[in-house]
């Protein structure tokens, strides 16, 4: 895939997007953990699914759907890894961003 300089700057305005809509949005709810997905596995052990793996496993799936795809619309596709990897990069700040077992 070639990608041309508009479709580069599709990429910074979706990492920059996604970083801004993450950090205003985990600002806003103050890190509360209401929010947050858990899985609760026993009575003593809990799972923490992070939003930055879940942006992980979504970016994944979707470059390896649409890698070899003809996709009309490159734009869209462009912003929305760029949004998902601001995201990611978002949710790698916190200090317990590798802990998933709480």
């Amino acid at each position: 895939m070639n990608i041309t300089s508009q479709e580069i700057f599709y990429l910074i305005f979706g990492i920059i997007l996604g970083f801004i809509t993450f950090y205003l949005t985990t600002s806003i709810v103050n890190h509360s953990k209401d929010y947050s997905i858990i899985f609760t596995l026993n009575k003593k052990t809990k799972f923490h699914a992070h939003h930055w793996f879940i942006c992980l496993i979504i970016l994944i799936i979707v470059v390896a759907v649409l890698e070899n795809d003809d996709m009309k619309n490159r734009t869209i596709y462009f912003i929305g890894i760029g949004f998902l990897t601001g995201s990611i990069l978002q949710g790698l700040m916190y200090k317990d961003r590798f802990r998933f077992i709480y």
